[in-house]
């Protein structure tokens, strides 16, 4: 999710300040677009703080190729931790107190932290963003919410206020995510030859985090490339294979126990199928499945609120006529978020399952050794 999801937010914030229902006519007028998304399992988070532009004398496109129109000289850009709070269930996140820990943010070239920009008609150079660090004692606290204010060079107070996603603790330890499948899993690939026998499934279970409200979920299948004249050439290969995106919690079926989440559609042909469509057939190689990652990436219900708005209004945004009914920033546009990932590696497959990969039906054109123990490995009979 996270670089489609990133571009499509940043893509709806900017068209929201390109608006046509703006009325060019009036004075310049400062608008300030946020768009950041807090994970605590980074070590340093970036802020994005943006000046619309509206000038009723000067072509939209033509500033939005001038970095000085676009950013702050000056702002100060805090975050502000607490440790009391209430979410309610509209995602609306009120803080009480006094902040546990305030950072305060850096402004910095995109480009020198390695973060690139897409091209299009904004300024590429220099590409600012705002960033702290979140290493060790400056960690993000899981059970936390955060208060982003920001006072632009105007002196206007802008803010928002996000908890994050995460797995509650339970006897001090927080919960996996995953519940099925486990690291010990062996994920078996065996179809059945009866016609009336479903595959077997791959069970897809996890114990629904705190504060999470959409969902993407994909495999990363992992496996090594032999080539057949020099066995010493080895190349890692990776396929990633979708699951599903945008997906509510009401949209999973209920797990083993209530407070679970099941995804039923996975089976085996799923995954061959996708591998045999996937994958190019090569005859000079082998491979060899060494394990597959499930990844689910999960946000707030205030991202998931954005992204709703903002796929219904896909068809207006080319025509220029998008205007946003959801921002979470008051005094600007935008959102203020968060979201996170999990991820659990299985690397343990049935010998009949790799057998079926390598030499069955569906799969048996695209290369792929037969279990170490089959008797022709790496090749079919």
């Amino acid at each position: 999710m996270q670089n489609k999801f990133i571009l499509l937010l940043i893509l709806l914030v900017f068209a929201s300040s390109c608006s046509t229902d703006v009325d060019i006519n009036t004075d310049w007028q400062e608008n300030t677009i946020v768009y950041g998304l807090l994970d605590q399992r980074l070590p340093t988070q970036y802020i994005r703080v943006n000046k619309a532009f509206l000038d009723a004398n000067t072509s939209a496109l033509q500033i939005a190729q001038i970095a000085d129109s676009l950013y702050y000289k000056n702002a100060i850009v805090t975050v502000e931790e607490y440790t009391s709070y209430d979410v309610s269930k509209e995602g609306l996140t009120t803080v009480y107190g006094n902040p546990s820990r305030i950072f305060s943010l850096e402004k910095v070239n995109a480009a020198d932290e390695g973060i690139e920009k897409e091209d299009g008609f904004f300024a590429t150079e220099p590409y600012f963003v705002y960033k702290f660090d979140t290493e060790g004692e400056n960690a993000l606290q899981d059970n936390r919410a955060y208060r982003l204010h920001i006072v632009t060079d105007s002196g206007k107070e802008v803010w928002a206020t996000t908890p994050l996603v995460y797995e509650p603790s339970v006897g001090g330890q927080a919960n996996d995510f995953f519940r099925q499948p486990r690291v010990t899993t062996q994920i078996n690939f065996t179809l059945p030859t009866a016609t009336n026998v479903a595959p077997p499934q791959i069970r897809v279970e996890f114990d629904a985090p705190t504060n999470g409200a959409i969902y993407d979920m994909f495999l990363l299948i992992n496996y090594n490339e032999t080539e057949i004249a020099n066995s010493g050439n080895v190349q890692a290969k990776v396929l990633k294979m979708p699951l599903f995106v945008n997906f509510e919690n009401s949209d999973f079926d209920t797990g083993s126990s209530l407070t679970r989440k099941e995804y039923k559609y996975l089976d085996a042909m799923d995954v061959l199928l996708y591998m045999s469509q996937h994958i190019a057939a090569n005859d000079m190689v082998y491979r060899d499945l060494t394990s597959i990652d499930f990844i689910a990436d999960v946000a707030t219900q205030d991202v998931k609120n954005f992204i709703d708005i903002g796929l219904a209004a896909q068809t207006s945004i080319s025509q220029g006529q998008f205007s946003p009914e959801f921002t979470n920033i008051t005094n600007g546009l935008g959102l203020f978020g968060a979201r996170t990932r999990y991820e659990i590696n299985i690397p343990n497959f049935t010998n009949s399952g790799l057998d079926e990969l390598g030499c069955g039906s569906v799969s048996g054109g695209i290369n792929f050794a037969p279990s170490p123990g089959n008797v022709h490995y790496p090749f079919c009979p």
